[in-house]
């Protein structure tokens, strides 16, 4: 099946041409989230057909159109529900609506963690694996989960979703979530600003002064031997640690994969977090093996075209 996909992150807005786990063409947009996505949507229109010239298809050629975001979708719906301050009117916006009167196509909606489990599942690194966790490392923490070759939604497509917001430190830093002390509030993209708020003595590091507060900087200058760079970088990864081993102790998957942006120093984390599972992960069988994606930025919009596979069942 072809169709169009949308990834809509909370930095960048990634749009392609999907067909049966090939990308035909893409582009990424600088995201602006923090403003209304009705506003977007004629750009993303727009794009949509610029990617149909790229590639020298008419519109009949495509099938549906695959839309993911942030927060809680309802698939069954297709409505946002949430977001977590990330294109807060999104929930007002019937989707079902535009893509028949702009494109005259069915879509489909669905959480972009979610879609990037099922991308890696039948496309990339979870291939074969039929109990799956998927962590996302990026501007959040994402999470989701395949047991038994079921991707697990539960009744309202929220289980297994939450794995970057459970309560690591009742009395730890506020959330873009009600709670506080979850792993993306300690140690996600969106948090780094305030990790550096929160440790004056770090305020003097090389780093901090790069201009750039990002993890790419971050391991950058821990590898030049910033002591302060490094303090940071190991309490982050012991915190992707414990993701992983929650998401252990609650879905016994044989195989986690590590996906997202922060993943292109998979050669530093990788081996943390696989030694971390092996030491702290209560486990009766024979261990978890821990790999990076095999598409670290494009998983959601392979899954995006799964989406439309009516043969997937769901838990």
């Amino acid at each position: 099946m072809r169709v169009f996909a949308a990834d809509l992150g909370g930095t960048q807005i990634k749009l392609g041409i999907v067909e049966t786990g090939t990308i035909l063409c893409s582009m990424t947009l600088d995201a602006h989230s923090e403003g209304d996505l009705r506003d977007r949507l004629p750009e993303i229109e727009r794009n949509f057909r610029d990617l149909l010239r790229q590639c020298g298809l008419s519109l009949h050629k495509i099938q549906g159109i695959g839309f993911l975001s942030t927060g809680l979708v309802d698939r069954k719906s297709n409505r946002i529900l949430s977001t977590n301050h990330k294109f807060d009117d999104a929930a007002q916006i019937d989707f079902t609506a535009w893509a028949k009167e702009r494109f005259d196509l069915p879509i489909k909606l669905e959480n972009d963690a979610h879609a990037a489990l099922l991308g890696e599942w039948k496309y990339g690194a979870g291939a074969g694996c039929d109990n799956l966790v998927m962590i996302a490392l990026g501007t959040g923490i994402g999470t989701s989960v395949l047991i038994q070759g079921k991707p697990l939604r539960g009744k309202n497509g929220q289980a297994g979703l939450l794995g970057g917001h459970l309560m690591m430190d009742p009395s730890g830093r506020s959330c873009t979530c009600p709670s506080r002390g979850c792993p993306e509030a300690l140690a996600s993209t969106w948090a780094l600003p305030m990790m550096l708020r929160d440790r004056p003595e770090c305020r003097s590091s090389p780093w901090a002064q790069d201009g750039a507060v990002d993890f790419r900087s971050l391991f950058q200058w821990a590898d030049r031997q910033d002591a302060q760079a490094q303090k940071i970088l190991n309490y982050s990864l012991r915190i992707w640690g414990a993701v992983a081993v929650s998401m252990i102790h609650l879905f016994a998957p044989d195989k986690i994969v590590l996906g997202g942006g922060i993943m292109r120093s998979a050669e530093r984390i990788l081996p943390f977090i696989q030694e971390w599972v092996n030491r702290h992960a209560w486990i009766s069988w024979n261990g978890v093996e821990v790999v990076s994606a095999q598409h670290l930025t494009s998983a959601g919009l392979l899954g995006a075209e799964i989406l439309f596979h009516e043969d997937i069942e769901y838990i």
